[in-house]
C-alpha cells in the first residue's frame, strides 16, 4: 500500500491495481464516487480496470439505469459494511430486469464479486453521508474473509490517492497530503482503549465486529474513532487507516 500512495496518475494507480488483483481472480474493478443524494448524474467513475466485453454490454443494453448494486452501496450509511454480489442476490428483493444483469454478468466471468462501500465525508452530528464512494470488483473469485479485507485494504489505499490526485489536478498545482498535515500526529497520545479498537480497524473489521471483539458497544467504538478523527485532523477513515499504515503505528 505505501506503492500506492506514491503514484501521481490515475492510469498508473488502475495499473499498479490489476496485477495483484488479477492474481486473486478479479477481472473488474471499478470505484465510483457520488456526491449527495445516489443519483446518476452525481456518478463519477475514479480508477480502475474494466472487463471490456461485460462493459460494452451493460452500456449498450443500459444497464446504468436498473442496476441494484451502485444503488444499494450508494445509499449504506457512515461504515456501510461490504457485501458479496451472491450474498446481495439472496437477500435483496430485485427485479427480474436486475437478477438479468447479474446472470449476465455471469455468462461473461463475473461469477462472484465484492462491494466496498467508502463513505467519505460524513457530519458528524448528524452522521449524513456527504461524500460517497464504493469499489465494486468482480471476477472468478471465491468467497472468505481474507480475499474481502485484502480488496477492501487496497481499495481504500487506492481510494484516498485517486483523490489526492483529483485534488492536485482541479487545483492546477501540488495537493498538500491531508494526513500530513493534521494539527497532531503524535499517535503515542493515543489512549490504551483507542489503540485497541484502530489495530482491528486497521486489519478490516468493521466496527461492529470490534464491538464484539472487545465487548463493548458499537457506538463506544463509532464514538471514539469519531474523536480520533476530530484529533487528528482526518476528514474520513481512509485517511485516517493510510496514516497509521504510513506511520508504522501497530507495525
Amino acid at each position: 500500500m505505501g506503492e500506492v500512495d506514491k503514484i501521481t496518475t490515475i492510469d498508473v494507480l488502475s495499473d499498479s491495481l490489476k496485477k495483484p488483483l488479477s492474481l486473486l481472480g478479479v477481472k473488474h474493478l471499478l470505484c465510483i464516487s457520488a456526491y449527495g443524494m445516489p443519483a446518476l448524474q452525481d456518478r463519477k467513475l475514479m480508477f480502475g480496470f474494466l472487463h471490456n466485453d461485460w462493459i460494452t454490454h451493460y452500456a449498450k443494453n443500459h444497464y446504468y439505469v436498473d442496476d441494484a448494486l451502485p444503488n444499494h452501496a450508494l445509499k449504506l450509511k457512515d461504515w456501510g459494511e461490504p457485501f458479496w454480489w451472491s450474498e446481495f442476490l439472496a437477500t435483496q428483493d430485485l427485479t427480474k430486469t436486475q437478477r438479468k444483469i447479474f446472470e449476465e454478468a455471469f455468462r461473461y466471468g463475473l461469477k462472484e464479486g465484492v462491494v466496498i462501500p467508502l463513505p467519505v465525508r460524513v457530519n458528524d452530528e448528524t452522521d449524513e453521508v456527504l461524500e460517497y464512494a464504493y469499489v465494486s470488483a468482480g471476477g472468478e473469485l471465491r468467497r472468505s474473509d481474507e480475499l474481502e479485507n485484502v480488496i477492501r485494504l487496497l481499495s481504500v489505499a487506492a481510494h484516498r490517492t485517486a483523490r489526492r490526485i483529483y485534488l492536485k489536478d482541479a487545483k492546477g498545482g501540488f495537493a498538500p497530503d491531508i494526513v500530513d498535515v493534521g494539527p497532531n500526529m503524535d499517535f503515542s497520545t493515543l489512549t490504551a482503549r483507542e489503540r485497541e479498537i484502530l489495530a482491528w480497524i486497521v486489519e478490516g473489521k468493521q466496527p461492529s465486529e470490534v464491538a464484539d471483539i472487545l465487548d463493548i458497544k458499537r457506538t463506544t467504538v463509532v464514538t471514539h474513532l469519531r474523536n480520533i478523527k476530530r484529533r487528528y485532523n482526518f476528514s474520513s477513515t481512509t485517511e485516517m487507516i493510510t496514516a497509521l499504515h504510513r506511520h508504522k503505528v501497530f507495525i
